[in-house]
């Protein structure tokens, strides 16, 4: 009788042993496999940061110039309007490539800065005009340049009909506070 409670008792430590091992096998498993969610989720969210870190540090100097030199004020002086619309057409390609990363309220605030207030798109040879008075530009222009800097054929990239520069400055932040909240730098 000894040996049939010796085999139950070895009987138990077999399944002991065994469902230990089982559990120990389902928990190394589950946390490798959640660890490498986390991970996969670190790295995810690190790529993304990344990437809106470099769509802001390309993206600011360009508004920031277009504004300026839209309104007359801080750097308008110093850049071409040849340079502002590069800038128009640069921009214009990082937001249609990385379209999928903007709020559709920060799509369509800048599309109202970029193509309704301060460029007339689709006009002549530059594709897009700018939609302010010559004149200004010019002067600004010569004033850190020198006189007769001004290219003439410049004076085609106006439309000489110019936006509101209230407006201008309103779409402009309008369209900074939702670009920062995509990029998730403002709560």
């Amino acid at each position: 009788m000894k040996d049939n409670n010796w085999n139950s008792l070895e009987k138990a430590k077999f399944i002991v042993s065994v469902l230990s091992t089982i559990i120990t096998l389902t928990l190394t498993i589950g946390l490798f496999y959640y660890g490498n969610k986390v991970e996969n989720a670190k790295w995810r969210n690190q790529t993304l940061i990344t990437k809106k870190l470099e769509l802001y540090e390309s993206m600011m100097p360009k508004f920031n110039a277009i504004l300026c030199y839209m309104n007359h004020f801080g750097t308008f002086k110093e850049h071409s309007p040849k340079q502002i619309i590069d800038f128009k057409r640069e921009l214009n390609l990082e937001f249609y490539t990385n379209k999928d990363f903007f709020s559709k309220e920060f799509q369509n605030e800048y599309l109202k800065f970029i193509d309704t207030l301060c460029f007339k798109p689709y006009s002549g040879q530059w594709d897009s005009k700018i939609k302010k008075q010559m004149i200004y530009s010019k002067a600004g222009y010569e004033e850190i340049h020198g006189a007769n800097t001004w290219q003439s054929s410049w004076n085609d990239m106006f439309s000489n009909n110019p936006s509101d520069k209230v407006e201008i400055s309103a779409s402009y932040y309008r369209m900074m506070d939702y670009f920062m909240n995509d990029m998730g730098f403002k709560e």
